[in-house]
């Protein structure tokens, strides 16, 4: 990841005051910003980090809660929709 220089993206993203008060910070917008500054292979690593979310969010589909973490990958109709994911025994 390093020899691509990334400490340019970063240093290129706004700056974020992470207090009570912010309005407007969508984490996913940065998340968005990010993948759109690097390769697909790093793409996909960054994603990887917020696999975390896609298991938090399946298994609250699995036992029926409504709680979904808009930081994972799949969104709540793709784990509805993908069998792979919802036919565990």
């Amino acid at each position: 990841m390093f020899d691509k220089n990334y400490y340019c993206l970063v240093a290129g993203l706004r700056e974020y005051s992470l207090d009570a008060d912010t309005k407007g910070f969508n984490a996913r917008a940065i998340i968005e910003e990010i993948l759109e500054g690097v390769s697909a292979r790093d793409a996909r690593c960054v994603r990887l980090l917020y696999g975390y979310y896609d298991c938090e969010n399946l298994v609250n589909f699995r036992k029926g809660r409504t709680a979904h973490n808009p930081l994972g990958n799949l969104s709540r109709e793709e784990i509805a929709l993908n069998p792979v994911l919802t036919s565990f025994e």
